[in-house]
Formats: C-alpha cells, structure tokens, sequence
C-alpha cells in the first residue's frame, strides 16, 4: 500500500496510513519498523496540521520508550497527547484522552510514583464516567487493573488483589494477553508474600507456558523467572531450576537485541529528525516572512509612488491656478 499511498491526493488518509503501519509493526514487535513509521507519521502530521493524527502517533512513540524503560521520555509523549486531547469535546477526542491517562498511570506504576499514579487514577475516574457504557465496561476493568497496580506499591495485598481479580474477566475477553499475564504476576507475587508459594508457582508457571508458546514476554514479566528460580532451588528441583534460568538467560538475549536494535533510532535518528522538521518549519516561516515583506515592500512603494504623483498633481494645479491669476 506505501507507493499507492504517496500518490493519493489525501493528506488524511496518508496520516492515518501511517498511524496504522506504526501500530502494525507495534504490535508485531517490529520495533524498527513501527519507529520509521512513527517518526514519519509525526513529521508529516505536524506538517499538514493534523493535530488528532499527530497525537495518535504521539502515544505510539511514547509506548515504545515505555517498552525500552525510558520512562521519562514515555511521559513526556503521552502529557503532549493528553493537553491535546483534553481539550476537545468530541467523543473520539475524550476516548483519546482516556487512552493518554491509561498510560501515563501505568508509567507512573513502572517509575513507583504513588502520588502521580493516585492523582492520575482520580483523573480517569471522572473520565471514565463520560464514556458511553459499552466502552465505560472495558475502561472501568482497565482502571481496576492499575488500581490494584498502585494498592500493590501501597502494600495493600487485600485491595490489590480484589482490583485485580474484578479486572481478569474483562481484559482476558478482550484478547489482551500482555496484561492478562502481567494480573497472574502480581496474583503470584501476593501469594508469594503470603508465604503461599506453590500457590504463587501456579501462577508464575502459566507465565513460563506463554514465553514458550510466544516467545517472547514483556519486561516487566521477565521478574517471573527469579521467584522460579529461587522456588525450584528451594524445592531442589534441579533440572526446572535449570530450565527456568535458560528461559531467563533467553529473555535477557532478546530484551538486549530489542534494546540496541531501536535505542539508536530512539536517541539519534528520532531527535536528529525532530531537528531537521523544526529546521525546515522555521524555513517556511522565513520564507513566508520574506514574501510578506516582499509584498509589503511592495505596496509601500506603490503607495508612495500614488502620494507623489497626487502631491505632483496637486502642486502643478496650484502653479496652474496662479498662472492664471
């Protein structure tokens, strides 16, 4: 679709065509790809002004710092995007908005920001209650899910627990397995905290079952490896406890070639085009500035041409005038 693209007379379409292309390789874990397609998509929307597009795209980059731990750079995207969305009353535009807090509190919960991630949890809140209910359903479980992310950094087990268990139905029939598997963590981890760790094993081996049928898992369900390591070594189960360490040493391999793969595009190419697309906005502006000059140059020419050709006239009218007298 890329070349049919370029020769369609449709800026929209070309912005949403690379929206989509960014979420397509998001979501495939072409982290490369869905770069190129975001850092293209926010250069061409910014320029043809296509502020909902350009924030879409805003929050796609910002998943990809969150996915690479570059937390700050994550919440700097998703608070542009959200002073965007915030500001507009149409509902796609307050979607976009939940969307935007979505993220920023799970931001706030990878930095252990209590204070950013209870103001932002209150912020959905009120958010949430505007949606229509089909969609208020979905984000309500969503909004469960974090608050048992922050009860958890508040060591409050019981709420963490209850949030979380009340989230599971929803985001599992939503096909949402990332964050479905990220509940059984921290359902293991309160087990495991409780001293219940076999029942906190059954939970961190359905994690191991899905790094073998994916994988790959995300960051933040790598920890599962250690509670089965120390679980297997405490139970002398040798050869599980080797098993478990490969898995984590594979993990580590890919998180590493993920890493290098797109921090470069991260840090150079992406800052380095951001200049490059602030360098040739100010070129238009001079360039606009400079034919605005030129034309105002211009009309201020023409008009002292017509004043000395008036104040002509009328001098040699008056030196007509006492000719005559």
């Amino acid at each position: 679709m890329h070349p049919l693209v370029q020769n369609i007379d449709n800026d929209s379409i070309k912005g949403r065509f690379l929206n989509r292309s960014t979420v397509f390789y998001y979501d495939n874990r072409d982290f490369k790809n869905a770069l190129y397609y975001a850092i293209e998509s926010e250069a061409f929307n910014e320029e043809i002004d296509n502020l909902y597009n350009l924030n879409a795209v805003r929050i796609d980059i910002g998943n990809i710092y969150h996915h690479t731990r570059y937390y700050d750079k994550a919440v700097a995207y998703f608070t542009q995007a959200k002073s965007y969305y915030q500001t507009k009353k149409e509902y796609n535009h307050l979607r976009g908005y939940i969307n935007t807090l979505y993220n920023l509190n799970k931001t706030y919960w990878q930095l252990r920001d209590i204070d950013k991630l209870s103001a932002t949890i209150k912020e959905s809140g009120q958010a949430v209650l505007q949606l229509k209910p089909k969609h208020r359903q979905l984000e309500t479980a969503y909004l469960e899910y974090i608050k048992g992310g922050l009860a958890f950094l508040q060591k409050n087990n019981v709420a963490a627990q209850d949030h979380f268990n009340k989230a599971l139905p929803i985001i599992r029939l939503n096909g949402d397995f990332t964050n479905e598997y990220v509940i059984y963590l921290y359902l293991g981890k309160i087990l495991w905290e409780q001293n219940q760790k076999e029942q906190a094993v059954t939970y961190f081996t359905k994690i191991d079952s899905l790094f073998k049928e994916k994988e790959f898992l995300n960051y933040e369900l790598r920890e599962t490896y250690n509670y089965l390591i120390a679980y297997y070594k405490e139970t002398n189960q040798a050869q599980l406890q080797f098993q478990a360490t490969e898995s984590l040493m594979q993990l580590n391999q890919q998180f590493e070639q993920e890493q290098k793969s797109i921090t470069n595009i991260l840090h150079v190419e992406l800052d380095e085009k951001k200049l490059k697309n602030n360098q040739l906005h100010l070129q238009k502006l001079v360039n606009r500035s400079t034919i605005w000059i030129s034309v105002l140059g211009g009309v201020l020419v023409v008009m002292a041409a017509y004043l000395f050709w008036k104040n002509y006239k009328k001098k040699k009218s008056t030196t007509k005038k006492k000719i005559q007298q």
